[in-house]
């Protein structure tokens, strides 16, 4: 009886699909650096999102006041990841939040970002 529920139990975690629960991958947001100068380029790559959904990648910052903006909508590759860039940064010296949200799925990750003075 046990070497039939052992084998039963080891025949299913060979045989049991891969992603039991789909839809539940974890979204990620890479940054190729987390402080870039005025006039620096970057970019920023998505993972875990379904194939082919867009996604939208929006900054915050917090310098003088709050700053926000939409930097593009792409649609994510088969494997549900897209890069961005290269990114040209434009914005204030501070610090910022790169996010980005899968519109079909509402997944969303973020990630920092620090604006610095150029040779600083």
């Amino acid at each position: 009886m046990i070497a039939i529920v052992v084998t039963a139990c080891g025949l299913y975690l060979l045989l049991k699909p891969s992603n039991v629960n789909p839809g539940t991958d974890t979204a990620r947001l890479m940054l190729s650096k987390s402080q870039v100068a005025l006039g620096d380029t970057y970019f920023a790559t998505a993972s875990g999102f379904s194939p082919g959904e867009n996604l939208r990648f929006v900054w915050t910052g917090q310098t003088a006041g709050q700053t926000n903006g939409v930097m593009g909508v792409f649609p994510a590759d088969s494997n549900g990841s897209k890069s961005h860039g290269p990114i040209v940064e434009r914005d204030p010296l501070g610090n910022y939040t790169i996010t980005v949200t899968g519109l079909t799925s509402r997944r969303s990750a973020p990630a920092g970002l620090q604006v610095v003075q150029p040779g600083g």
